[in-house]
């Protein structure tokens, strides 16, 4: 059975994210940029031009007056001798240009559908290195348009200082240069060899990574093609994607690599990939079916006060849950990316968050146990690896912790959940106990994204499915009830660090996320609980929070507006 190569490289890519590195020619940038033969043409029409000649034949002219066809090199090394010099000659062709006297404007190049698929893929992990001929900055353009700014490595010194490239997320290396940059390589004789720091950082992506190469000729690039001659260490099978049927010297490596040809444009290669990695991941993740006989049976077992069958169910999806996430696993999973280790988690607890979300929403006290006996004994984890994989360790206890909240405040339990969010666990690293939300905090566990909007963000894209679509809770109560709950968190920690006993090291600013530092709904909780207030007492004081000390609540508030200037950002609110 013939199994198509794009798929076969999906496979490997989604069980192994980051293992593969792409190798991008100009076929790539092919309708966004000129391509070398326009560039050429543009070229020559602005040498004859300069030489006094107007010709409906630019190409046939060169010929006639030099005696030999134009080469691309040879006319842009006699327009300008100087790397420095071809930088402004280029620009237009990489920038676009308003129009001139003669009316002709050069509209400034975009990213293909190609680019942007490549972008996602970089973003989600499982793409972290991309070598590249080009020196347009249209992946950049891409990577930026999705929050993603990329390592850029595009002279010898900048390849000789970066860290390792395992160290790196994203890293992109322009091996001929950028077109900003007076030394970026493009005449014949630049190109037939390296910089030492370039061949060295080349040699590395090969032996360590498999290969994709897209819109290669590999017929120019004289130094890079003796490169991949040198290199072929077959770790992953390598794939060459051409839209047609490729060159004499492509022909030849890909015989000398074993590649498999794929006959598509880079835009269908890569958004068919990206489709195909998303659809295989999906297809690991536990299937719905599973997660609604959870919800199902959760009911069940509450409405029936049958506490056994309750509580042996739970505790199976907790224990296989527990099998699957070990110091191991997660450190094989994190080699690549963090997304592969965070998948893994999300995964392994998705039957234990419906159980969770359920019992929260729907059951009393005693079916809370449950629960939180598990939760106190995932607080506790030894260290492991560097910061960052340890605290990814408690990231399966933050799940449960964060879908419990969504529930106990959909249920109105919140003097339960105050108890819970300040419960304290010993800190290994400290002689004080830490109070629950600070441990658990999404800012801690996934410190791993590097910044708290994108731990508090994905988190939520994580809890709140459960609640949609198991518990038929409309899209605005669940945001709502995990704004909240981020409220609720941020205001015990604040209080919490008024406590010297206490050590609060991962106080919760979760509630800033989604758009930019202060997204525009981030204030929303506040407004509408001071629109529930009762001569003057805010509803938390009235249910019994923070043992119902109006004034010490209202500090904490004034503090919370003070930090983030909710009150000058939403003036009449409050």
């Amino acid at each position: 059975m013939d199994i198509d190569p794009t798929l076969s490289v999906a496979f490997t890519i989604e069980a192994n994210p980051g293992s593969y590195a792409l190798l991008l020619g100009a076929g790539v940038s092919y309708g966004a940029v000129p391509t070398a033969w326009k560039i050429l043409s543009t070229l020559v029409e602005q040498l004859a031009v300069a030489q006094g000649v107007t010709t409906s034949d630019p190409m046939a002219w060169y010929q006639t007056t030099y005696g030999r066809p134009p080469n691309y090199s040879e006319v842009l090394a006699g327009l300008s001798p100087s790397p420095a010099g071809r930088v402004g000659l280029l620009r237009p062709f990489f920038e676009g240009s308003p129009a001139t006297g003669d009316g002709v404007e050069i509209e400034a190049p975009q990213p293909t559908e190609g680019h942007y698929a490549i972008a996602r893929l970089m973003k989600a992990g499982f793409v972290k290195v991309v070598l590249t001929t080009n020196f347009d900055r249209l992946l950049e353009q891409a990577l930026a348009s999705i929050g993603v700014a990329p390592t850029i490595l595009s002279t010898p010194s900048a390849m000789a200082g970066a860290l390792p490239l395992h160290q790196q997320s994203a890293c992109i290396i322009k091996v001929h240069g950028d077109y900003l940059e007076p030394s970026f390589l493009n005449t014949g004789d630049e190109l037939s060899s390296y910089d030492g720091e370039v061949s060295n950082k080349i040699d590395r992506v090969l032996d360590d990574y498999g290969l994709i190469v897209c819109g290669w000729s590999a017929t120019w690039d004289v130094a890079l093609r003796h490169e991949l001659e040198a290199h072929n260490p077959r770790r992953y099978a390598n794939c060459w994607v051409e839209p047609s049927a490729p060159s004499e010297a492509g022909a030849r490596l890909i015989q000398l690599r074993d590649a498999t040809l794929v006959t598509k444009t880079s835009s269908d290669f890569f958004t068919g990939l990206e489709q195909s990695i998303v659809s295989i991941r999906n297809a690991n993740k536990p299937h719905p079916l599973s997660i609604s006989v959870a919800v199902a049976n959760a009911k069940r077992f509450i409405a029936a006060d049958d506490h056994i069958k309750l509580h042996d169910s739970l505790a199976r999806s907790f224990a296989d849950a527990v099998s699957q996430i070990t110091k191991d696993s997660l450190a094989a999973n994190a080699v690549n990316s963090w997304i592969g280790a965070i998948d893994l988690v999300d995964s392994a607890m998705a039957l234990s968050m419906a159980f969770v979300a359920t019992v929260s929403q729907w059951g009393g006290p005693k079916e809370d146990d449950f629960w939180k006996s598990r939760l106190m004994e995932m607080s506790f984890q030894p260290p492991v690896g560097n910061t960052d994989l340890w605290n990814l360790a408690y990231y399966p206890a933050t799940l449960v912790l964060y879908t419990a909240g969504v529930g106990m405040l959909l249920a109105n339990k919140m003097v339960e959940l105050e108890l819970l969010l300040r419960r304290n666990i010993q800190i290994q690293t400290s002689d004080k106990p830490g109070p629950l939300n600070s441990e658990l905090s999404a800012k801690r566990s996934l410190s791993c994204l590097g910044t708290e909007k994108e731990s508090s963000q994905h988190v939520y894209d994580v809890v709140a499915p459960i609640f949609r679509e198991q518990l038929l809770v409309s899209d605005e109560s669940v945001r709502a009830a995990f704004d909240r709950l981020e409220l609720l968190m941020m205001l015990i920690a604040f209080d919490c660090q008024a406590n010297s006993e206490l050590d609060v090291r991962f106080a919760s600013t979760g509630i800033i996320r989604r758009f930019g530092s202060f997204y525009v709904g981030a204030a929303l909780p506040v407004s509408e609980l001071e629109r529930l207030r009762v001569d003057g007492i805010h509803p938390w004081i009235a249910l019994g929070l923070f043992g119902g000390n109006s004034d010490r609540f209202e500090e904490l508030l004034t503090r919370f507006n003070g930090t983030f200037s909710t009150s000058a950002m939403y003036p009449g609110k409050y």
